[in-house]
């Protein structure tokens, strides 16, 4: 059974704009490998609030990727390799949204 995982990346800011899309391409291929990428999107350059490996400023990705939760240990082996992601991190999202409650409250009675 499949898992719907959200990634947040950081990438090394000094990287240029085609460095990091053949970073991302990269990355791509691995999750696509073991599963399927359902939305990705770059949230821009931002400062860090602390150093990061000597950087503080990175490049946000954000991708959903559908995929079985073994595949996730192997993905993060392969992060762990590579130099310019500063930062990782697999979110399970659930796929059923959950169903607001409803507060009861009591009825007071007229005479």
């Amino acid at each position: 059974m499949t898992n719907l995982y959200e990634l947040t990346l950081l990438v090394k800011k000094e990287t240029d704009e085609a460095e990091s899309k053949k970073l991302l391409d990269k990355i791509s291929k691995w999750v696509v490998e073991k599963g399927k990428i359902v939305e990705s999107k770059f949230q821009g350059k931002k400062n860090l609030v602390y150093p990061i490996k000597k950087e503080l400023s990175a490049n946000f990705w954000l991708m959903t990727c559908d995929m079985e939760g073994s595949n996730v240990k192997e993905m993060v082996e392969k992060f762990k390799l590579e130099e310019r992601i500063l930062r990782y991190l697999f979110v399970r999202i659930d796929r059923k949204p959950k169903k607001p409650k409803v507060l009861k409250t009591k009825t007071s009675v007229k005479k």
